[in-house]
């Protein structure tokens, strides 16, 4: 799968600091989502080319899945939240029929982070389906996203509409 590879490839970048040695904010939409996932679990591998856990911990600050194409059963979501040093946020809407249809039947499950909540310590779940039509709906929806989830707050914060103001 491509993404499995782009995702090696962007640990890879990752460990060697080619982004300057500092923490990387991760957002991605769709398949680029699954590339970050498939990077933090490369990245969760304490052995893979000798780099260690806590190294890689240090790397990824903050991570914004929007309309993942992840399976939430038998993927190792614990693993890969670790690696996260703050905030892990999985946006999802019940209205993306492409993920609802398209990738559940080429994944053959019933679970998907893009469609649903995920259970897991430490995520943040977002329903975005307020504003969020369809799969392609976060390509002009993200910025407004981006911007209720306040990404410069270290701990779950949801600012209403009036709080703005």
């Amino acid at each position: 799968d491509l993404s499995d590879k782009a995702g090696k490839l962007l640990a890879e970048v990752l460990l060697k600091g080619l982004q300057g040695n500092r923490p990387v904010t991760l957002i991605g939409y769709s398949l680029g989502a699954r590339v970050i996932f498939k990077c933090l679990e490369f990245l969760s591998k304490s052995d893979y080319k000798g780099a260690s856990t806590c190294l890689a911990a240090n790397i990824v600050e903050r991570v914004v899945l929007l309309g993942a194409p992840i399976k939430i059963k038998d993927e190792n979501w614990e693993a890969v939240r670790k690696i996260v040093a703050g905030r892990f946020v999985n946006v999802f809407s019940h209205h993306d029929w492409i993920l609802g249809i398209a990738f559940r039947a080429s994944l053959l499950t019933k679970g998907l982070a893009g469609i649903q909540a995920i259970d897991v310590p430490g995520i943040e779940n977002v329903d975005a389906s307020d504003v969020i039509e369809g799969h392609s709906s976060y390509l002009w929806s993200t910025p407004q996203i981006l911007d209720q989830l306040d990404l410069d707050v270290y701990f779950p914060v949801f600012r209403s509409s009036s709080a703005q103001s």
